[in-house]
């Protein structure tokens, strides 16, 4: 009697270790169908911006974990006051798709109807989010910025460093101002801590030359 006893309470562990695991391997399955779920919300997010709006799709990146991060390109051409395209990128999350992640306005600008423009101008770019800053969206936006400029075979893009959080006390806008200066300056921009003008060359001999220039201005 005793060896039916421990036998029997051998098949009650094992059954209980059983519906134990059945309930991890159901718990799992839970999080893959809702992850998989969520990519395709993604994927048919990218088809409507594509199609609907007309955007470029630049790239797909992770991000970190499981979650995703698109970039976008939008495309205009205005021909008043002068003629000149306009370029906004935008970037969205897998795990935020009613708000943006990024911004960038820009502008490809000619003097005449068939002349090309030189220079693409940084209008305006930044993270939407403080806490989505330091996590590499705004280094892979602005390869993306330098991608279209060589594209449109340009000597350099143009911009202005300028913090963008106009209601931070002094203290807080230098420590941005700083960060910005910084960033600038591993992207490979030509600026001075005096003035708010940045330039990137993609050329050798546009920079030599705007080198040059800075030098005689002094």
């Amino acid at each position: 009697m005793v060896g039916i006893f421990r036998k029997s309470k051998e098949l009650e562990d094992m059954l209980e270790k059983q519906m134990e695991l059945n309930g991890q391997i159901g718990d799992k399955l839970k999080i893959a169908e809702r992850s998989l779920s969520e990519y395709q919300r993604f994927l048919d997010f990218i088809d409507e911006k594509v199609e609907k709006n007309g955007w470029q799709l630049c790239g797909i990146k992770k991000h970190k974990d499981d979650e995703y991060i698109a970039y976008f390109l939008e495309s205009k051409l205005e021909e008043e006051p002068q003629y000149r395209y306009n370029y906004n990128i935008y970037a969205y999350l897998s795990s935020n798709l009613d708000t943006s992640a990024y911004k960038a306005y820009l502008g490809w600008c000619f003097k005449e109807r068939f002349t090309v423009g030189r220079v693409l101008h940084i209008d305006n770019h930044y993270v939407t989010s403080e806490s989505l800053q330091g996590q590499g969206i705004g280094t892979e936006s602005m390869n993306i910025i330098k991608s279209l400029a060589k594209q449109l075979q340009c000597d350099g893009i143009q911009g202005t460093r300028e913090a963008l959080n106009y209601t931070a006390t002094e203290e807080e806008r230098k420590i941005e101002e700083e960060k910005l200066y910084k960033f600038y300056e591993k992207q490979g921009f030509i600026q001075s801590r005096e003035h708010r003008g940045i330039f990137l060359p993609l050329k050798k001999s546009v920079r030599e030359k705007f080198l040059k220039n800075e030098e005689n201005k002094e």
